[in-house]
């Protein structure tokens, strides 16, 4: 967690929660029907994304381990996700050569971008109170999207 007193480790289809203050499982999230590719938390800790790699996002209050919504993309995978803003998570997705960047509040989309044709984005970074999301590929370049995730640029990150 961001406030580091939480502990969350993907298990499979399971996800974990640990106090770590007392070293004790506070709860096991059951959800997803495959693996569970990446996780977030909002920036107070209060909620907990959880994205499967056969497509399903889930959306739980981090504090009681109810699940508070979901989403099902059948033919895509999650590859990344990350919040800076209560309520809302940023993630990217893959089908095949496309890859896409979605945020949603809640659980509910209110943004899609489509990225450039075999671009993966496998890691995403956003920090509280920037408008600012950082993404980077799997072949080494990084990304940043401004305030609206509109627009971006690439920075490589391999030469050669």
């Amino acid at each position: 967690s961001n406030g580091g007193h939480l502990l969350a480790i993907a298990q499979g289809k399971f996800v974990h929660l640990f106090s770590t203050r007392t070293m004790t499982k506070t709860t096991t999230l059951q959800g997803h029907a495959h693996g569970i590719s990446a996780l977030c938390f909002d920036p107070e800790d209060t909620m907990l994304w959880t994205c499967g790699s056969d497509g399903q996002l889930c959306c739980w209050d981090a504090l009681t381990g109810e699940r508070l919504g979901d989403r099902a993309s059948l033919r895509w995978e999650y590859l990344a996700a990350a919040s800076a803003h209560n309520g809302q998570a940023v993630c990217s997705l893959a089908s095949g050569g496309q890859c896409l960047l979605l945020r949603f509040r809640g659980t509910a989309m209110d943004f899609e971008e489509e990225l450039p044709k075999d671009v993966r984005i496998t890691s995403l970074c956003q920090f509280p109170g920037s408008p600012f999301v950082f993404a980077a590929s799997a072949t080494g370049k990084l990304y940043a999207f401004g305030p609206n995730q509109t627009k971006y640029f690439e920075l490589g990150l391999h030469s050669g």
